[in-house]
């Protein structure tokens, strides 16, 4: 699922604010967590009082834990994705068709879908059997016809597709009307009412507004990058490779001084020294928890941070932890790799063998 519905744009257009960092010194979500999270981003709802943890067994199959480490619904399927608003994505073997299941682990709809994004805002992306994509409800129904080349989740309202017969993407609405018509050659989600594009014709980027009109426009000289609005504030790189943050009027609110900077998530966003080390400013645009770590954004009032540790006289290897936001470190760098928080739990590995742990770092299974 990550190759198909993780967006990059070409020449250094967007570097969304996504799991991943910008460059390899900063943390990378593993493709393992990554087949856990299905793409989720800070807006999607889960209910956390019902939250339930995907969980593999010894024979590698998942299923669903609770936050006490309950296997809940057996352990039957080869992927099984977070739930979200209730519903997940399951696949019975590898290559095999997608099929969604409720919070009880019932099947609500055939395995039928050649690949499936998560749901968001009440629908989710899916490609049929000939290729083309469309988008299901929560009851399986085909809402909006399979007919794209391609098509992204909905953000805001509106969803991005490709047409086979026009270049570039477009934006539907719910109900599968073309909103904004085809134009941009490149194209991310709405985040705060705006999304950013790039016109390759007249070699510009910037950000357009639901109407398609472009409200907010940088020459490709001045932006050497751009990334998604979050929380009010979008992360703009100059000439000089350095980052700063405009607001959604375009007005630069946070002067041009790091060399990478992400998205606010929870009132703060990661940004990168010149040592390459990653801390975390407010939005005025004090550091607020200093530039020491290699580090993933906040979710739920934590942020996974790595460490190289030796292990033996002489291999090193990237150790996780968690910090909290004052940037002290709640859950010890010992794991392989940690998942995201998205309620009371989450899975760390020590090689290959999974735990849940709790935002203590107790092992709970």
């Amino acid at each position: 699922m990550k190759k198909v519905f993780a967006f990059a744009m070409c020449c250094s257009l967007v570097m969304a604010c996504s799991k991943k960092a910008s460059n390899n010194t900063n943390i990378v979500i593993e493709e393992k967590i990554d087949t856990i999270q299905g793409n989720v981003t800070k807006n999607d709802s889960i209910d956390v009082d019902q939250y339930l943890c995907p969980w593999k067994n010894g024979d590698g199959k998942w299923g669903y834990i609770d936050k006490t480490g309950q296997v809940v619904i057996p352990c039957q399927w080869y992927y099984a994705s977070l739930l979200i608003d209730g519903f997940a994505r399951v696949q019975r073997e590898k290559d095999d068709k997608y099929g969604i299941i409720d919070k009880t682990g019932k099947l609500l709809t055939p395995y039928k879908w050649n690949n499936m994004a998560p749901f968001k805002e009440g629908l989710a992306a899916v490609q049929n059997s000939e290729g083309k994509w469309g988008f299901i409800d929560i009851m399986g129904q085909e809402v909006i016809p399979c007919k794209w080349k391609d098509a992204r989740s909905f953000s805001e309202g509106l969803a991005r597709v490709v047409d086979d017969s026009v270049r570039g993407y477009s934006y539907i609405d719910k109900t599968g009307q073309v909103v904004i018509q085809c134009k941009w050659w490149a194209a991310s989600d709405f985040h705060d009412g705006l999304a950013l594009v790039f016109d390759d014709v007249n070699m510009q980027r910037g950000y357009i507004d639901k109407t398609g009109q472009m409200v907010i426009q940088g020459d490709w000289r001045d932006w050497r990058d751009a990334k998604d609005f979050s929380e009010g504030l979008a992360a703009i790189q100059n000439n000089e490779y350095k980052y700063g943050y405009i607001d959604t009027t375009g007005q630069l609110i946070i002067p041009h001084v790091w060399n990478d900077g992400g998205c606010f998530y929870e009132g703060l966003a990661r940004v990168q020294d010149d040592n390459h080390k990653c801390g975390f400013i407010d939005k005025e645009g004090r550091l607020v928890i200093p530039c020491e770590w290699n580090s993933s954004n906040f979710k739920e009032g934590l942020a996974k941070v790595v460490e190289r540790k030796m292990v033996g006289d002489q291999v090193s290897k990237m150790k996780y932890g968690i910090i909290d936001k004052t940037g002290q470190l709640v859950i010890p760098c010992e794991w392989d790799s940690i998942a995201p928080f998205y309620g009371d739990i989450t899975i760390a590995w020590s090689g290959d063998r999974p735990f849940c742990i709790d935002k203590t770092g107790r092992v709970v299974k």
